[in-house]
């Protein structure tokens, strides 16, 4: 369990101290000051239904074009020389040395490769490496 991202979603409902935990999950709620019973309530609902965010991954660019194919290399370039992608985004892309899951970029780079080579493609070509 990531302690630390569920103590700030709680902190985003009243001020904490921090949690406890064991194995089974969260054990105590060390509270800064007496919550009401609405934000305990609501401190309940988001420990009880915590599910861990996907651990960030870095994939090198180098690593996600030696998987494209020579077509699909022409598609993407194709689409990062069009006047509908901005500048700024065309130049994030060439700077970066490689991709973090949890970047902005990484997101609009997913969303162009699977308008351009499908969902289940972008999946293949911007999967971590193993």
């Amino acid at each position: 369990m990531d302690l630390e991202a569920l103590t700030k979603a709680v902190n985003a409902i009243v001020p904490i101290y921090g949690l406890s935990a064991n194995d089974e999950g969260v054990t105590d709620v060390h509270y800064i000051d007496a919550p009401s019973d609405e934000q305990r309530g609501e401190v309940r609902a988001i420990i009880d239904n915590w599910v861990d965010p996907p651990a960030t991954c870095r994939l090198y660019k180098s690593t996600f074009v030696r998987r494209l194919s020579d077509a699909e290399a022409a598609t993407l370039e194709f689409i990062l020389a069009s006047s509908e992608t901005s500048a700024k985004l065309r130049q994030l892309y060439g700077a970066v040395e490689y991709f973090v899951s949890d970047d902005p970029l990484f997101d609009s780079l997913m969303a162009a490769v699977t308008g351009a080579l499908g969902a289940a493609r972008a999946k293949e070509l911007l999967a971590a490496e193993a």
